[in-house]
């Protein structure tokens, strides 16, 4: 990202580390300096997490909900939108996927940590929701995100997700791929057909 900073057009490349360094230091200040000096134990970052599980379900069914206000233009896609003249969440798909994003980890590790518990089913059903709905934005970032983030835990949990696929009872990969597989599809054909992605990859 710095690097490309010193590239930007018409010689902007200062406004682009400033945008760049804001981003870095929100980082740094809301998720490493903050969480250091607030959380001081286990339950605590447990509540913090279940703060986020409540608020993601609440960002989701309100991106669901968009789907029949007709909002969406040219493709059907998740998006937020105004509600007696007020944006909770501005209007651009993107600010709608952003924190979707952010709480599926928080959301993966109330499942993990529940998984002997009856509340892990609650946890996973969020979790397969809010992932849905991140990728029915058609964000581009989300997308990418997501991605990175499967194959990353893949990679470090190999040999559990070999022993997943080789033992586990067949109905249940075939539910993921019901699950999924229409959503997968309509991304890629968003990706092949959208005006915006075509004109923004030529």
């Amino acid at each position: 990202g710095l690097c490309t900073s010193f590239y930007a057009y018409d010689h902007l490349a200062g406004i682009s580390i400033y945008f760049w360094l804001r981003n870095i230091l929100f980082v740094y200040f809301a998720f490493v300096v903050v969480p250091y000096h607030v959380i001081n134990n286990k339950e605590e970052i447990i509540k913090l997490f279940k703060i986020w599980f409540y608020t993601g379900l609440g960002i989701a069914l309100f991106g669901l909900s968009s789907l029949f206000m007709g909002v969406s233009v040219d493709w059907l896609r998740v998006t937020p939108y105004y509600i007696k003249g007020i944006a909770p969440l501005g209007v651009n798909h993107n600010l709608l996927a952003e924190p979707l994003v952010m709480i599926i980890p928080g959301v993966l590790f109330l499942y993990l940590f529940h998984k002997a518990k009856k509340e892990s089913k609650m946890y996973l059903g969020g979790l397969i929701f809010i992932i849905a709905i991140a990728l029915l934005t058609l964000s581009r970032a989300a997308w990418l995100s997501v991605l990175v983030g499967i194959l990353i835990m893949a990679i470090f949990n190999f040999g559990k997700v070999r022993d997943y696929f080789r033992h586990k009872q067949i109905g249940w990969n075939w539910l993921w791929v019901t699950i999924f597989l229409p959503v997968l599809v309509y991304m890629g054909l968003f990706l092949i057909q959208a005006p915006i992605v075509v004109g923004s990859t030529i």
